[in-house]
């Protein structure tokens, strides 16, 4: 063999391997979990979580809460807009039933929110947002959400 066809071949080879490699990088950053799961997950509002899971084809790797005000008044309840990203790596559509859970730093439940069912093409990855209201006092004494999710 000439040595351009070697090289040729040994290119081909490594840019396989690479991505091959990046595809396994990829998977491995998701926990493969039980349906329905359950965890926790640290919480600042307005900024991202990243559970990082796969739940029975559904790659869960982000929700975020946004409320509608910074201002944070005693007893009031604020509209807050719940961002998730899910990802379907399966062929049939998903519907996705997620429950927050609002903690304390101690573990202590604070409040439950079921969010409506999240329905996921196969083959999507997407950002879905819903409205909810919860209260301040919960939204500012927050420092973890247990989340449980169960795919249908």
């Amino acid at each position: 063999m000439h040595s351009s066809a070697r090289r040729i071949i040994v290119l081909s080879l490594i840019l396989v391997l690479a991505g091959t490699l990046q595809g396994l990088a990829q998977n491995a950053d998701f926990a493969t979990v039980d349906n329905p799961y359950q965890g926790e997950v640290p919480f600042t509002l307005g900024k991202p979580s990243s559970p990082m899971v796969e739940i029975a084809g559904i790659r869960w790797s982000t929700i975020r809460l946004i409320p509608s005000t910074t201002a944070l008044e005693s007893g009031r309840r604020i509209r807050t807009v719940v961002e998730v990203t899910l990802e379907n790596t399966m062929r049939s559509r998903a519907k996705v039933l997620i429950v927050l859970l609002f903690e304390d730093g101690d573990g202590n439940g604070l409040d439950r929110v079921e969010l409506k069912p999240i329905t996921v093409g196969g083959g999507k990855k997407k950002i879905f947002k819903q409205k909810i209201k919860v209260q301040s006092d919960v939204l500012g004494a927050a420092a973890k959400l247990y989340l449980f999710a169960e795919v249908k």
